[in-house]
Order: structure tokens, then sequence, then C-alpha cells
């Protein structure tokens, strides 16, 4: 007994309750190597914390108050979900947070009667056009944009009551194409319904209330369009029905082809032609040696609407992208490359909701292990490579790929690198 009572003077570390595990021979324990928290709301310049980002505009988000914040080109934003990363996008309704301003050449915004701008500051800046109905007309305001080659857009904007609670939407009305796709949604969770013809998309937000909120109305065109009309509608567009809403942060964004549509966050214009474009966020981080056995987890939200199974949305890419000893994880598949290129891989199919998730990738000596929520995912493996990085990359790319393309148009937070025997519970 006296032994014990000397050994534990001499090592107070192995005192019960102090969360040392004791090892047996040859056991090997785990230990967290990479932590990024990306907790705190914030721009933040290019190698804050040891993270790097090239991003050639400035772009913006949502802080906890509803407020539109903007972080200049090469900052990286995050904000209540974790460190954005969003595609490439360019807004093309010009003057978007001042609906008001002039029609010439439908450069701007085209009224039936000119809306007031009421002294109230929306969250997102600029002013308020205040678009009002009567007992005997109906009123919006509208603008008019052309794209060449463009099938998919997603228009949004952000309206509130100036008291009560009541309708309002968004229509777009195609010339001379129809439309092939239709729905509309609401940042608060609130009820929209679309109402469609040949070639117009109507999305009713069924209750409006003095809050700020953004509407989106997201749709797909049968053919390339010449002319779209974009309106702002202050109720339901039914008649005899006096009412006003107040509309600012306006926004028309073209989608690739293989992209999904929803939209990301908001781009601030003025009445440049063209509209504004935003950059594609390419983000980094240098990270330590790793071992054999590790572990890469990370919770990611992704952007309104968007599905989990978005085309290219990419979580993270350790080393060169497809290339020999590297590893990706993105909305298909996870993937390790051995030294020989060749791959070892496994199917992601979480659940598919605009939800957060956090997903875990871990590798045991070429055995992989992949963890949704917390739950080891049964998804057979396969691939002919080894699952084996006998020399492992110094690069993690966060949210982005190592070449252009594949931005994970969302938020990301708690990114751990684990390694050791239980490197998986350290991380998942």
């Amino acid at each position: 007994m006296r032994k014990i009572i000397f050994l534990l003077a001499l090592f107070p570390a192995l005192t019960f309750g102090q969360g040392i595990i004791p090892t047996r021979p040859g056991q090997t324990t785990g230990k967290v190597i990479f932590s990024k928290a990306f907790t705190t709301p914030g721009c933040y310049a290019s190698g804050t914390d040891g993270v790097a980002i090239t991003r050639n505009s400035v772009a913006t988000y949502i802080d906890a108050n509803g407020n539109l914040q903007t972080c200049q080109a090469n900052e990286y934003r995050v904000d209540a979900g974790g460190i954005v990363s969003e595609p490439p996008r360019t807004n093309s309704a010009l003057n978007s947070n001042a609906m008001t301003v002039g029609n010439a050449a439908n450069t701007g915004w085209t009224a039936d009667e000119t809306p007031a701008t009421p002294a109230d500051v929306p969250k997102v800046g600029g002013t308020w056009a205040a678009v009002s109905t009567t007992s005997v007309t109906n009123n919006s305001i509208s603008t008019r944009r052309s794209f060449a080659s463009s099938t998919k857009f997603v228009v949004s904007v952000y309206m509130k009551k100036p008291t009560g609670s009541g309708k309002a939407g968004l229509q777009v009305y195609f010339n001379p194409t129809t439309y092939t796709g239709c729905a509309c949604a609401l940042s608060d969770g609130s009820a929209c319904t679309t109402y469609n013809t040949a070639n117009s998309c109507l999305g009713i937000a069924q209750n409006v209330t003095t809050t700020e909120v953004r509407m989106w109305l997201m749709v797909t065109a049968s053919a390339a369009v010449s002319d779209l009309y974009f309106y702002a509608i202050p109720n339901d567009l039914g008649v005899n029905k006096p009412d006003t809403t107040w509309f600012t942060g306006y926004q028309i964004e073209s989608v690739p082809s293989n992209h999904e549509i929803f939209p990301t966050s908001l781009i601030v214009t003025d009445s440049t032609a063209g509209g504004k474009a935003r950059a594609e966020d390419r983000i980094s981080a240098t990270i330590p040696a790793m071992s054999s056995k590790w572990c890469i987890g990370v919770t990611g939200t992704p952007n309104p609407a968007r599905p989990w199974g978005q085309y290219q949305a990419t979580f993270w890419n350790l080393g060169t992208i497809a290339g020999a000893n590297s590893s990706e994880i993105d909305w298909r598949y996870w993937e390790v490359y051995d030294a020989a290129g060749g791959s070892r891989y496994t199917n992601l199919y979480p659940a598919q909701t605009v939800a957060e998730h956090r997903i875990a990738t871990c590798v045991y000596d070429g055995s992989l292990k992949l963890y949704i929520d917390g739950t080891l995912d049964t998804t057979a493996i396969a691939g002919t490579g080894t699952g084996i990085i006998s020399t492992f990359p110094t690069t993690l790319h966060i949210g982005n790929r190592s070449g252009a393309g594949g931005a994970y148009a969302g938020s990301l937070k708690n990114l751990k690198i684990c390694t050791g025997s239980t490197a998986a519970k350290l991380c998942k």
C-alpha cells in the first residue's frame, strides 16, 4: 500500500479523475493534431489563425442580429454556421439595395407607381422600396434582363411589412421560352406557394410580417432566355386588396447548367452595367504530419435550399485533387488515392436535408471508415487502391479543391484532424 501511495505522489497524472487513460504494452493512443473551430463570426485576413484564402472580390454574410456584413477581398468569412465557402456568382440586378433608382433602358427598376422610400434602414443596408396596391390597382416593381445561354436562375429579395402581416411575392416572366421548373422558399421557413402559367413563375409568401425575411424563387427555363422580367409584388395579385410591402436586396443569379439551383449570399450592386460578381472562396491551411491511422472530421451546413447532393460540393481536399497520395470528400464520394494513384472510395449519401451534419472520415492502415453524425456508415468500400497514403500532403483545402471549382456552398466548423488508434472517437 505504501508503494502505491509513493507512486501516486511521484506521478500525480496517474490519479483517478484527471482524464488520463493508462496504456497497455503495444497500445497506441490518439490525439488531435489540427483543430479549427470557426465559431466566432467575422471577417479574417488571409493568414489569420493559419488559414489562407484567395477571393478577388468582396463577399457578405448575415450576422447573428440579421445584419449584412461585408468582408473585403482575401478575407475569409465566418458566420453562425462556420467558415463560408461559396462558388462564384453574379448578381445581374442593378441597384440591388436601392430599388427606386431610375429605369433608363431597363437598367434599373420600373414601377407602376413610384415607390416611397421609408426612413427605416434595412438590416441588409441600402433603402427600402415601399410598393403599395389600392382597392382598384395592382402595383409591382420590376426589372428586365437578357441571358444568352442560361436556363437556370434563382431570384431573391428581402422583404417585410410596415405593419401587421400579409402576403407578398416574386414573379419571373419568360419571353419567348417557357418554364420547366418553379419553386419558392423563405429564410424563416414559413410557407410559400407557387402559381404558374406556361411562361410565368409566381411565388407568394403566405405570411410576411414586420420582421425582415429573404424570399427566393428557383426557376428552370426550357431554353436560353432572351428576356426575363422580374417582379416584386406587394400582395397576392388579387384585386381589391390594398396592401404595402417593403423590398430591398434584390438578386438575380444565373446558375451553371450542371449545378443545383439555390441562393447564395447577397451581392450588393450599383448601376454598373452587367451587375457585380463574387469570386469563389479558395481556402486552405498547412497541417502537421499525419500517420497511418488518421481521421478528418467536420460539421457542415449547406446554403439555404441547397441539397446535400449538390454537384461538386467539397468538404475538404487533402493534397492535389485525384493525385497520388491524396484524399477528398465531396457530395458523391470519399476517396483515398495511394502512392500509385489507385483509388479506394465509398459513396456519401447523408440525409438529404438542408441541415447541419457532421462527417468524419477515418483510415486505419488502409481500412476506410465513414461516420455520419457519429454513426458508422455501412456503405460498401470499393476501388482497387490500397487506401494507404505513404507520403502525406501538408496542405488541406477547406470547403474547396486544389483546382478551380468544387466550392462547398455553405458553412463548415469544428474541423479536426486526429491520429492514432482512438482517432475516430476524437474526430467523429
